[in-house]
């Protein structure tokens, strides 16, 4: 007789109480044989303290929370052994966003607005069954446009701030290392990271590099906003 496989332990952590609720009880209601909620969280700080006390096998997680954000939490999490499988869900669609949750190591990036809980059930069997990334197209876009667009050595997360800085505000090296280091990085620091961005990008100058950036995806060139979702933001 075949034994019936363990459940997995899922983690849901969303800052809109109502979206994790509405995720357990579906769970809980159709797919209970293969995933159980071991905790619903609404901030990135209890989200890694349970994801450290409950070891889930898989967290589904927002970007935008109170007192640790979802990317900050993500990267704790996947220094965990054994990390655990976390899937982002979040309103942001912009390439810039996804890139920076895959760079800080979210194994699939999932939209609110495309996602009812039946799909995000339907994703958490693919997840469990390794086959990630999503099968959004533009998802699968992105995920191949990290090795196309960075090579082997791709974009640090504060290298990525410094190309939004200077996109979004213009940000001098002064400015720069305000916003980043409270003022305590040196404009050499500074002058170090647009280099090294310089020769990940194929280019000569700051202008090159943002403009680059912008063409390619890995920033926007405006401000994100969140977008309005039947599951929220």
């Amino acid at each position: 007789m075949k034994r019936a496989s363990p459940r997995k332990k899922v983690l849901l952590a969303d800052d809109h109480a109502y979206i994790s609720e509405t995720l357990r009880l579906y769970i809980e209601e159709h797919a209970a044989d293969r995933f159980d909620v071991a905790a619903t969280v609404s901030d990135g700080l209890r989200a890694l303290a349970e994801a450290k006390r409950l070891k889930p096998d898989l967290v589904v997680m927002d970007i935008q929370m109170p007192k640790m954000d979802g990317i900050a939490a993500l990267k704790e999490m996947k220094k965990m052994n054994p990390a655990p499988i976390v899937m982002v869900l979040s309103g942001y669609d912009d390439r810039a966003h996804i890139l920076h949750a895959l760079q800080a190591g979210a194994d699939d990036y999932l939209l609110k607005k495309d996602m009812t809980p039946e799909r995000l059930v339907t994703q958490m069997d693919r997840a469990i069954a390794g086959a990630l990334p999503s099968r959004n197209p533009a998802i699968g876009t992105i995920v191949n446009a990290l090795g196309e667009v960075e090579g082997a050595s791709r974009l640090t997360v504060i290298e990525l701030e410094v190309l939004r800085l200077a996109a979004h505000q213009g940000a001098s090296a002064k400015e720069i290392s305000k916003e980043l280091s409270g003022g305590r990085m040196t404009a050499r620091v500074v002058a170090a990271h647009w280099q090294r961005i310089y020769e990940k990008l194929g280019v000569h100058s700051q202008t090159q590099a943002v403009c680059a950036a912008i063409e390619r995806g890995i920033i926007t060139a405006e401000l994100p906003e969140p977008n309005k979702s039947p599951m929220g933001a």
